[in-house]
């Protein structure tokens, strides 16, 4: 798995990380970062051997080499910022911005690309059953171009099915085109704080346990109460966080040909 610079409390250890991590380990790629940063190649050598440090403008541009997100690279200019801090006062400053950054990582709404945003009224209706996601899926699966198929999949009456397919079109989730339906974006997805997210979670694991009985080799369901060290809860959270997203740029150039289901739950008792 691919460390971030979250898991780096030093940029120079970090970018050390990251090139020696690339084809070659990492051979030639300094001369390249230097030159799109505009610096010679010997300024780049004291900073990640030795004591310099990169201006905020050398960093905002090592950022950009990097292909950073822009989550990722507001971090790396507070590692800069932190390390060119010339007061205590200022250092502290930093790194309450440096903990609030970590804190919007761990949310996965900023790991998740291309999300549609629906508005409450909207909300409050596609979130109301698991159908209104599993239908608006289901819809750009092969052999579903009509209502009834899609009923016969999800067992589910045309009548209810027909109506779905209405609300999601109107509300810009699906489009109708010839021969089928197409998925206007990707995903939709809701923060942990939404009104919605608590029913959002039940419907679609009421779902799941309904399944259960009929599991085949081709299923997973993990289950186990556990203790561990408080630290350890952290970094198990981080790992889920990374797994999601990682999953997330797997299922985004994928095709629609088959319908799944991923719960995962990490809870503190």
């Amino acid at each position: 798995m691919s460390k971030s610079v979250f898991d780096f409390d030093d940029y120079k250890v970090f970018v050390r990380d990251v090139i020696v991590q690339r084809p070659h380990r990492g051979r030639g790629q300094y001369r390249l970062m230097a030159k799109h940063m505009r610096v010679h190649s010997t300024l780049l050598s004291h900073v990640f051997r030795g004591a310099k440090d990169l201006t905020e403008e050398q960093a905002c541009s090592l950022a950009a080499f990097l292909e950073l997100s822009d989550l990722d690279a507001d971090y790396l200019l507070a590692l800069v910022a932190r390390n060119r801090a010339g007061t205590t006062d200022l250092k502290s400053a930093i790194e309450r911005r440096m903990l609030a950054l970590r804190e919007r990582h761990q949310q996965i709404e900023h790991r998740l690309p291309g999300a549609r945003t629906l508005s409450v009224t909207e909300r409050a209706t596609f979130y109301s059953q698991w159908y209104y996601s599993g239908i608006r899926l289901a819809a750009c699966l092969p052999g579903m171009a009509e209502p009834g198929a899609i009923a016969a999949r999800l067992d589910l009456p045309r009548e209810l099915v027909q109506g779905v397919l209405t609300f999601l079109m109107e509300v810009g989730l699906l489009a109708r085109e010839t021969g089928g339906y197409r998925l206007v974006a990707k995903r939709t997805h809701l923060g942990p704080s939404s009104p919605f997210a608590a029913l959002h979670h039940k419907n679609w694991r009421l779902r799941a346990m309904s399944r259960y009985e009929s599991m085949t080799a081709r299923d997973f369901a993990f289950t186990s109460p556990i203790t561990l060290a408080q630290a350890d809860c952290v970094r198990v959270r981080e790992l889920l966080v990374d797994i999601v997203a990682q999953i997330a740029r797997i299922v985004e150039p994928s095709e629609c040909e088959q319908l799944a289901i991923l719960n995962i739950d990490w809870l503190e008792l």
